[in-house]
């Protein structure tokens, strides 16, 4: 395997024009065509690389993106990686994969990304208090970070996230429109995470409107309290909704739900974010008749639009910052 400057000097050109043709810019720098054709052919033929040091070096730039996410465990995280891996790659970029446990070791990995000398940084904060210092150092170094999944209300920082308060309303629309009277909310409406409290506010705002209120809209901050919170409500005849955070990380509900022995959707509707993994569903499998409605974020394309979002940023645009929310996949009819 040749470095692009050993094709240069075996061909008698420079290698300015060998990596023009490498980087598919011959026609906007004026390289004639038949040359071209013969730079490319000796690129194929000897698998030719560019030299990393090298460009380092003279351009300043180590080609990599550090990007890093809470859980690889789960779908929606893998195909946020798939996303943003395809995009970098097409763009000539490595990227550095770190995995944070669920903000747990953020900090760390920002501390090693910036000794690293990544270009810029990807990630999905989870932990967002303990790393305000790291995010400004950061920008000071003038290292582009783009957010995704969560995101910080209070920073200048770009972020592309899901639009989970959307999403939120139209899951408990669809409740509202299976005929429940009372909405029960499986989630840590405290949460330090402004893609949590959006879900909250989503999901409130849908209830406030059908005039759901008080004992109709029920807030359960754990799955701890689910159970107690079931069989207290055990001998009532209204017709119940559980809306679920998130799927992920579910399967202590599901098996209080199946402890209660009603049918779902018929006795009890059940929705929520997130795929459902089948493994988790345990003994409620028995007692399921249709397929479980969730809310699906879009993590392809959420990858894809911060990887380019990042570039945008690297190739030198400075303008204001990028709030984008991208609506979710609703796997479940909805009524206008």
């Amino acid at each position: 395997m040749k470095s692009l400057s050993d094709i240069a000097r075996e061909l008698g050109v420079s290698v300015t024009a060998v990596s023009y043709v490498y980087n598919g810019k011959w026609r906007e720098k004026r390289i004639g065509a038949d040359l071209a054709r013969r730079i490319q052919e000796r690129l194929t033929a000897e698998q030719a690389t560019p030299n990393a040091l090298g460009n380092q070096l003279r351009t300043g730039r180590t080609q990599t993106i550090g990007i890093i996410l809470a859980d690889l465990t789960k779908p929606f995280y893998l195909d946020l990686l798939c996303g943003l891996e395809q995009t970098l790659a097409a763009e000539g970029y490595l990227s550095l994969l770190c995995h944070s446990d669920m903000g747990r070791r953020e900090s760390h990995y920002l501390g090693e990304l910036l000794s690293r000398g990544v270009d810029g940084i990807i990630m999905a904060p989870h932990r967002p208090d303990a790393i305000t210092t790291q995010l400004e150092t950061l920008q000071e170094h003038r290292i582009p970070i783009v957010l995704v999944d969560n995101y910080l209300p209070d920073s200048n920082l770009d972020f592309i996230v899901t639009d989970n308060r959307w999403g939120a309303y139209q899951a408990v629309r669809h409740c509202l429109a299976q005929g429940c009277q009372r909405i029960v909310h499986i989630i840590a409406s405290a949460s330090p995470l402004a893609a949590i409290r959006d879900r909250y506010d989503g999901a409130r705002q849908a209830a406030t409107e059908a005039g759901l209120d008080g004992d109709g809209f029920q807030i359960v901050p754990s799955l701890a309290g689910l159970e107690s919170y079931l069989a207290g409500m055990s001998a009532r005849k209204d017709r119940t909704a559980i809306v679920a955070a998130s799927f992920h990380d579910f399967g202590p509900g599901f098996q209080a739900l199946a402890r209660l022995k009603r049918r779902i959707p018929r006795d009890l509707v059940l929705v929520g974010f997130d795929s459902v993994p089948m493994e988790t569903l345990g003994d409620l499998c028995a007692y399921v008749d249709e397929p479980i409605p969730t809310v699906r974020q879009r993590g392809l394309e959420m990858g894809a639009q911060a990887a380019k979002r990042l570039m945008t940023r690297l190739h030198g645009s400075t303008r204001g910052r990028c709030r984008r929310f991208i609506k979710p996949e609703l796997l479940f009819a909805t009524k206008s």
